[in-house]
């Protein structure tokens, strides 16, 4: 309730973006550009950055693993 900016960048392991959004409601959807090939199981890097109504500034990166079921 209290964050008026937001914005999430996906990268890959190279550095290329993947995916960017800036709704804190939604999210990726493992997809490249959120609508192409799906993106391969592995690290992926992750910069968020928000702003509150008083004006603070925050800044959150990290990495995670995508992982893909067997089917």
């Amino acid at each position: 309730k209290a964050i008026v900016e937001f914005k999430c960048i996906i990268f890959n392991r190279w550095g290329k973006k993947l995916y960017e959004w800036d709704d804190i409601t939604k999210g990726w959807n493992g997809k490249i550009n959120g609508n192409g090939a799906d993106a391969s199981p592995g690290v992926y890097y992750y910069v968020v950055t928000a702003k509150d109504k008083k004006g603070k500034d925050y800044e959150q990166k990290g990495y995670f693993y995508l992982l893909k079921e067997k089917k």
